[in-house]
């Protein structure tokens, strides 16, 4: 899993996201103010996502025919 940053006019944009051969997988992005810690809520949820992700090899949830 990897993370990059933006900083604009004091505040800071993260994108957590995952390589998976050719392919860039985002997982979760969130903004705050420059200063702030890192939010270990948001760290949790992309690894959520990027471990689905690893076990499903699904960039979406599945949705089942009729619920469209």
């Amino acid at each position: 899993m990897w993370e990059i940053r933006v900083i604009h006019s004091g505040t800071l944009a993260r994108e957590f996201f995952g390589f998976d051969k050719e392919r860039i997988v985002l997982l979760h992005g969130y903004t705050k103010r420059t200063g702030q810690p890192a939010s270990a809520y948001d760290l949790e949820k992309a690894f959520i996502y990027w471990t689905e992700y690893v076990r499903t090899r699904r960039v979406s949830p599945v949705q089942e025919e009729g619920n469209e």
